[in-house]
């Protein structure tokens, strides 16, 4: 199918819990899906994208990946890996054509299945809409190499932070 132009890295798994009952092995599971998956992700996408002289790889994030909380160590700890190697890619592949980007997206996502889940009496605009999330990607992933973005944080206009 030849080289990818953009792709994305959106998988996650979060465990919480405290970090004495916490089983290690779920810290160890968090990090193949956070951070080892994205490193076999560019390790299969990016030699084509280097041949290429071009192409995009977009990682999804939250703000677990720049603080720690209760409860959130095996997460938190996972995504702050996978935006330090997210770095590390952009930083090495940039100067090679590959724009390398990381999300913050600082919501709740309304879908079918998180709007009842998570806050089934918020009102709309509570929520990131996926369309305008997948816009804005769209949009780093065709910025003029010129002004490229790392690090973009996405959150509704109501959020507090």
């Amino acid at each position: 199918m030849g080289a990818p132009k953009v792709v994305v890295h959106n998988a996650l798994r979060s465990t919480r819990g405290g970090i004495l009952e916490m089983d290690p092995e779920d810290l160890e599971r968090n990090f193949r899906v956070n951070a080892t998956a994205l490193l076999y992700l560019a390790r299969e996408t990016f030699p084509g994208m280097l041949e290429a002289g071009e192409g995009a790889l977009l990682i999804t994030g939250n703000t677990a990946a720049t603080r720690g909380k209760k409860n959130f160590g095996f997460f938190a700890s996972t995504k702050a890996a996978q935006r330090i190697l997210a770095e590390s890619m952009a930083r090495e592949f940039g100067p090679q054509g590959i724009h390398v980007a990381y999300f913050i997206i600082d919501a709740a996502i309304d879908t079918p299945r998180t709007r009842p889940l998570l806050a089934p009496d918020k009102p709309d605009e509570f929520f990131a809409k996926p369309s305008a999330i997948a816009e804005e990607m769209y949009y780093v992933a065709h910025q003029d190499r010129s002004a490229w973005s790392f690090r973009v944080e996405l959150r509704p206009f109501g959020e507090v932070w």
